[in-house]
C-alpha cells in the first residue's frame, strides 16, 4: 500500500476526485502527506446544520493534519506527519490560523479547491447524547468545564447562534462566529 488514508468517523470528503489528485501531486513533489482544509459543522436540527465560519460569516477552514500520508511515514501530534507535505488550500481562504501565517518548513501549499471540496468535519454536528458522552469523555474533559459548556453554549446555539464570537471551548480565536444554513451540508 503506498497511502494510507486517515479519516475519522465523523468527516466525509464531498468531492473524492480531489484525494485522487493531491496524492497524484504529493507522489510528484515527494511529501509523506497531504493536508485537505476541513469545514467544522457545531451543530444540526431538523432545519438547519450551524457551522464555523470566519468573522465575517465567510466560510472558516481548519487543517488538523494530513488526510493521506505515505505508507511507512511517522507520525506526531496526533495525525500530523513527521516529513514534509502538501497543503491544499480552498482558493482565498487565506483566513484559518493555520494559513494566515507563511508556509512552515517542508509545507509546500496550494490553492486549488472550491469551499465545497473541502471535507466536512461532524466534530459538534451529531445528537445531543453523543455530544454529552464527547464531553464527559475525550482528551480535554479534566482541562475545561464540558458540562457548563454543553448547556450555556452548544445546547442552546440554535437560537443564540447570531450572538456567539469566540467560542470554541478551549482554544481562543480558533472559531471566530457561527452562521446558519440549510440542512442539505
Amino acid at each position: 500500500m503506498d497511502w494510507i488514508l486517515q479519516v475519522d468517523n465523523d468527516e466525509f470528503l464531498p468531492d473524492p476526485t480531489v484525494l485522487r489528485s493531491a496524492m497524484e501531486r504529493a507522489e510528484a513533489l515527494g511529501v509523506v502527506g497531504v493536508e485537505l482544509p476541513m469545514r467544522v459543522v457545531f451543530r444540526r436540527t431538523r432545519r438547519h446544520t450551524f457551522e464555523i465560519a470566519c468573522a465575517d460569516g465567510s466560510p472558516h477552514h481548519e487543517y488538523p493534519g494530513p488526510l493521506v500520508v505515505r505508507a511507512g511515514s511517522r507520525l506526531v501530534d496526533a495525525r500530523r506527519a513527521d516529513g514534509s507535505f502538501l497543503r491544499l488550500v480552498v482558493a482565498g481562504g487565506d483566513r484559518s490560523l493555520q494559513v494566515n501565517r507563511p508556509a512552515g518548513p517542508g509545507e509546500t501549499r496550494e490553492e486549488t479547491l472550491r469551499p465545497e471540496q473541502a471535507v466536512v468535519h461532524n466534530s459538534w454536528g451529531r445528537s445531543s447524547e453523543d455530544i454529552r458522552r464527547k464531553v464527559r469523555s475525550w482528551g480535554h474533559a479534566n482541562d475545561t468545564k464540558q458540562s457548563r459548556y454543553f448547556w450555556t453554549v452548544w445546547w442552546p446555539s440554535p437560537l443564540i447562534w447570531w450572538a456567539l464570537r469566540d467560542f470554541h471551548p478551549f482554544a481562543r480565536g480558533l472559531w471566530p462566529r457561527l452562521v446558519r444554513r440549510s440542512t442539505d451540508v
